[in-house]
């Protein structure tokens, strides 16, 4: 039977697979809970002993089994606290720093294109250009946060756009990524209904100093270096990280430079927990090249769009926080994360558009949209977590709120020069400008609960729920409509109820219930010409089942889903003159995802991803649109690649990425060609030496778009002219690095 989003409760087929679960014979699974009363300040991916996870294979007349190798993955994104993947009643993943090494890629992004579940397009062939979303989300059309992404912990998604701003996260500086796939809204609160991206940032855990040093160099005028520098010396642990990012981007007026600096200082409170203090500055300045016709395209695909010759971004972060994790007792522990950033962004945006009636006249459009802005966000999350036992099983309880306050101010001009050509009289131009200033304030308070029981050795129950209240208040200035003010109050609540059962030692399966919510962020609720219609936050209902393995050898993860979700906020370019920001009815999200790994030998490493996502309206009482897809995110995606680890420190590797035909963000009657699907390669050779045991050298060098394959991410639909817009993706190019370890 077809679960449907009234259907609230467990389904009781998963009831009845935990009571069949509790008789499962066989050996203990290594519970989350064993480690209560010795937290660690710095999960991180660990590798159990052999000879403490499998007892010696005994001799039964048969061919003894060989031992199994169970490899724990430690995730703190899904609950807020420290959880075995194999426990988790969800699709999670954890990028570790080995892999991001052997990459070969230099952006957060570019290493998330290869995880199931998220798509990633770039329109500006430079790092700011990114966008990221999961479970079908990305529509293309500037919706965005449906995805959470941390740092740290911290909320980085900006509240004018929803979405984070990926040229301020430095690949060199991350040591592992935490990816949640599905609503984790119960946890997490706003933005997290699609999932969340957690990065976990480097800092030293064994005594000493340590300093890495790196400098690459390739196609299309790109420079990089960065520093990093830890040290640890019995309770005191310092980082502190330098980056320096360039190039020309691919396509002309694409360029690109970012500078930033980050320090780290962290103090062991003995063996109960740390307190740490981190703050950081970026600076970047960016150049956006536009959309290109096809013919355009045809002429000169490197070319940036006509009549963009103005158009620019230059953004600043400024943040610091502080956070305390603190076990008060062998039960009871403590964190504190109190956090304030500040954002500065210029920007000017330009186009040419035309529009004739042949033998009676033409216009000639040229328009100009800037933008002057600071947005200013103070936060505090914190939690309590008791470690108890009910009825002599383990089990674990968070409880917590978080308070959030973004502020704001922003002043902005569209101004449009029009000229008139018709062979009724000489050509008149006219000069027409619409000023806009605009304050906006919206606090968001929200409380949760979390718990996590091991009913059995091999079976987890995890439930949780979080209710979370805004309240936004704006003003905004318009030179036509004059002052308008704004206010609205919305709540939203976000339950969620999984079941995990461990088959085997290295194997579980799960199913989840979990609904999910986002509020609008800004500018949905504030369009340049003025506030937009009151907006419902959306919500979901979503089901899940899957399964994962981990082991020395083989990784797998399998999920299936069905996400329904109610008043979808989406931007309808046929509504209003200008399009609208609507709320759908309804729009069904389903979905496969696989992903895993083999090493048949040492040497060898395979793994590969799939992804199908199907999203349709299915009930829209604004535009009509039931049955249609949701443009821009292809059905079938995926990679395929190896690694080779050679003699003497030599590896290569390869990656290949394929994603499906699609629609054109805004092609909403799908009235034109569906972009064409493509496949791109990445090849990369490296070398890695210790010298001496103070000094280890490192150099690589990749190619992407091995085959310089010619294909187009990312295009879109104008309602206003009725063309298209295309974002060329760039052709083969090359990027070569060196890098210096010294140890003390």
């Amino acid at each position: 039977m077809a679960l449907t989003r009234s259907d609230r409760r467990v389904p009781r087929s998963l009831r009845n697979l935990a009571l069949v679960a509790l008789f499962l014979p066989g050996p203990a699974a290594p519970g989350w809970a064993d480690a209560a009363a010795t937290p660690r300040a710095e999960p991180a991916e660990t590798v159990a002993d052999p000879a403490d996870a499998n007892p010696a294979p005994q001799a039964t007349g048969r061919t003894a089994v060989p031992p199994i190798i169970e490899v724990r993955e430690i995730t703190v994104t899904t609950s807020r606290s420290e959880q075995d993947v194999l426990d988790v009643p969800g699709n999670v993943t954890v990028i570790d720093r080995d892999t991001i090494e052997r990459s070969g890629v230099q952006t957060v992004p570019d290493l998330l294109r290869r995880e199931a579940g998220i798509y990633v397009q770039n329109t500006t062939t430079n790092p700011e250009g990114f966008t990221v979303e999961t479970r079908g989300f990305n529509n293309g059309a500037g919706n965005g946060g449906r995805t959470l992404v941390l740092i740290d912990g911290r909320p980085v998604n900006e509240p004018g756009s929803g979405s984070p701003d990926w040229s301020f996260i430095a690949l060199d500086n991350v040591e592992r990524i935490e990816v949640v796939r599905g609503p984790v809204s119960a946890a997490w609160g706003d933005h997290a209904m699609g999932g969340v991206i957690q990065i976990i940032t480097r800092h030293p855990t064994e005594d000493g100093i340590r300093a890495t040093l790196r400098g690459r160099s390739g196609t299309y005028d790109f420079d990089a270096g960065s520093v990093l520098l830890e040290g640890k010396s019995g309770p005191v642990s310092v980082s502190a990280f330098f980056d320096d990012y360039k190039t020309k981007g691919y396509r002309e007026r694409a360029d690109f430079r970012n500078k930033q600096g980050e320090l780290d200082l962290r103090f062991a409170l003995g063996e109960r927990g740390f307190l740490k203090l981190k703050g950081g500055y970026s600076t970047s300045l960016r150049q956006r090249p536009g959309a290109l016709t096809d013919l355009e395209r045809a002429i000169n695909r490197r070319q940036a769009e006509p009549g963009t010759g103005g158009d620019l971004d230059a953004g600043r972060q400024r943040f610091v926080e502080a956070e305390l994790d603190f076990r008060l007792t062998d039960w009871l522990k403590i964190n504190l994360h109190p956090w304030h950033r500040r954002l500065t962004d210029v920007a000017a945006l330009s186009g040419f558009s035309s529009f004739e009636i042949p033998g009676i006249f033409r216009i000639d459009s040229l328009t100009r949209f800037a933008v002057d802005s600071e947005e200013d966000e103070l936060g505090l999350l914190g939690n309590l977590q008791f470690d108890f036992e009910i009825f002599g099983r383990p089990n674990r309880l968070l409880i917590g709120g978080d308070v959030i306050q973004e502020d704001v101010d922003g002043d902005s001009v569209f101004a449009s020069t029009d000229t008139l050509t018709s062979p009724f009289g000489p050509p008149t131009t006219s000069l027409s400008e619409f000023p806009n200033s605009s304050r906006s304030r919206r606090k968001q308070w929200g409380v949760f609960l979390q718990n996590d029981l091991q009913v059995h050795d091999r079976v987890t129950l995890s439930m949780g729920v979080r209710r979370d209240r805004i309240r936004v208040e704006a003003r905004d200035r318009l030179a036509l409509a004059g002052m308008q003010d704004f206010e609205a109050r919305q709540t939203a609540w976000g339950p969620r109820a999984g079941i995990s059962i461990r088959l085997a030692e290295p194997v579980s399966v799960y199913a989840s219930y979990s609904r999910g919510f986002r509020f609008p962020n800004l500018n949905e609720l504030f369009r340049f010409l003025g506030t937009n219609q009151p907006l419902r936050p959306e919500k979901s209902d979503s089901y899940e089942v899957g399964l994962k393995l981990r082991h020395e050898r083989v990784s797998l993860n399998l999920a299936l889903y069905t996400m329904n979700v109610q008043d979808e906020i989406f931007f309808d370019p046929f509504v209003g003159a200008f399009g609208q920001d609507v709320n759908i009815a309804r729009v069904r999200h389903r979905g496969i995802e696989v992903s895993g790994s083999v090493r048949p030998w040492d040497w060898l490493e395979l793994y590969g991803s799939y992804t199908y996502d199907a999203t349709k309206f299915t009930r829209d009482n604004v535009t009509f649109l039931e049955g249609n897809r949701i443009p821009i995110t292809p059905r079938h995606r995926g990679t395929a690649g190896f690694r080779l680890l050679l003699p003497h420190g030599f590896e290569a590797g390869l990656n290949a990425n394929y994603v499906g035909s699609r629609f054109a963000a805004n092609d909403l009657r799908e009235s034109a060609p569906r972009l064409g699907k493509f496949a791109s390669y990445d090849a990369r050779v490296a070398w890695k030496h210790e010298i001496t045991e103070w000094l280890e050298l490192g150099a690589d060098l990749t190619v992407h778009n091995l085959t310089d394959r010619r294909y187009t991410e990312n295009a879109g639909f104008s309602s206003i002219f009725g063309t298209f817009g295309f974002f060329p993706s760039p052709d083969r190019h090359y990027v070569g690095g060196v890098r210096i370890t010294l140890k003390r």
